[in-house]
């Protein structure tokens, strides 16, 4: 099942005002550009793959473990999958909502907003695993045993 009402509190609030509104649209589109520069910014790769997987698209833990484990090196299990999204959440909770720059959140908020209005998800889910294979860098175990 594919959902896409916001689960936490750093995510979208919903707009009041008609969908064809251009204030309510470009309201929308800036909250968009927003949290996706957070999860861009805070977040490590494979966290950034459970966690838009899981929360904004419903997969499940199975569905997550089958896309973030098909390389020797990001092996992950259903249990680790369930661990990282643990871990974006407490993430993206632990440091204070500030402004956000932009820069370089455009390929992955267009492959996102694709994914949300028509339901094709093959962009969003090759950038997403795109950056997962091999170690994120930043002395995180994401993914990797545990």
């Amino acid at each position: 099942m594919r959902h896409e009402i916001p689960a936490e509190p750093w995510q979208c609030p919903a707009v009041v005002g008609s969908v064809g509104d251009p204030e309510a649209r470009a309201e929308r589109a800036e909250q968009l550009e927003f949290a996706v520069g957070l999860l861009l910014q805070r977040l490590t790769p494979r966290q950034r793959a459970a966690f838009v997987l899981r929360e904004a698209f419903g997969y499940s833990y199975d569905e997550i473990t089958a896309m973030l484990g098909v390389s020797r090196v990001s092996r992950v299990s259903r249990v680790n999958a369930r661990q990282l999204v643990n871990r974006a959440r407490k993430r993206l909770r632990a440091e204070p909502l500030g402004s956000t720059p932009a820069a370089g959140t455009a390929g992955f908020l267009e492959a996102f907003v694709v994914a949300a209005h028509t339901g094709s998800f093959a962009a969003l889910e090759r950038m997403l695993v795109e950056g997962t294979d091999g170690h994120s860098g930043d002395g995180d175990r994401d993914g990797v045993g545990a």
